[in-house]
């Protein structure tokens, strides 16, 4: 793969949560949820009890706050992509049987040894 590619997907990450604060902040700042369309005007909708410091430092702290979001996540992602994938331990039996013999022969000892018995009971 492309050395250039490689930066590009690194990078979709950064853009994604981006994206997100953006739209966040789009649907915060566009909407006005307390304003009924031509019959509240902006205006006659300003809560007297709220200053533009506290609108201000509301939007900083949710600004800080998803920084903060986006500082651990990449931090775990990093965590989680140097130690890598789990190893897959297999399941079964380590071959597969070659007949139908072979698939009932395993069965009839699987319920004799009782094993079969077992992994009913707790599929019901």
């Amino acid at each position: 793969m492309p050395r250039w590619l490689l930066w590009t997907c690194v990078s979709t990450v950064f853009l994604a949560e981006v994206a997100t604060i953006a739209g966040w902040w789009t649907a915060e700042v566009g909407r006005q949820p307390w304003i009924v369309w031509n019959v509240l005007r902006t205006a006659d909708a300003v809560s007297p009890t709220l200053s533009t410091g506290q609108v201000l430092a509301s939007l900083i702290m949710f600004a800080v706050l998803y920084a903060l979001l986006l500082v651990l996540f990449l931090f775990l992602l990093d965590r989680k992509i140097k130690h890598g994938p789990a190893p897959i331990e297999p399941e079964g039996p380590a071959s597969l049987p070659d007949t139908f013999r072979e698939v009932f022969s395993r069965r009839s000892q699987a319920r004799a040894s009782g094993e079969l018995e077992v992994e009913e009971n707790v599929a019901r």
